[in-house]
């Protein structure tokens, strides 16, 4: 919806997802969310489409796990937490390596 550039950080203002993450539906709603096998090729189709769309502008999430995929109120889903993404052409200038959580890494990342 919005974004600001200061030189001390950079912050982006989205919408407000009520529903919460998909991790919140799928670990700590009690009871759970009944999530049918159409419903949840639909999240899976949303989650593909928006990293795609990051991808064609060469952005990378580089933090992508049940967390960072908010809900809304239609059961749209939405990626956040942009905070490790990077432009694809300073991932091999990073001098951190590895990127994102640990327990949600790819093993190519894993090995460096």
């Amino acid at each position: 919806m919005g974004v600001c550039f200061s030189k001390q950080q950079y912050l982006m203002i989205n919408e407000y997802l009520g529903e919460g993450s998909l991790f919140d539906h799928l670990h700590k709603k009690t009871p759970p969310t009944p999530i049918d096998d159409e419903r949840m090729f639909l999240i899976v189709e949303d989650i593909a489409l928006g990293m795609a769309y990051l991808h064609g502008r060469k952005v990378l999430h580089c933090d992508l796990k049940s967390s960072n995929v908010l809900i809304d109120s239609n059961w749209n889903v939405k990626l956040c937490d942009f905070g490790l993404s990077m432009i694809k052409s300073k991932l091999k200038k990073h001098k951190k390596g590895r990127i994102g959580t640990v327990q949600w890494m790819s093993p190519e990342i894993l090995k460096e």
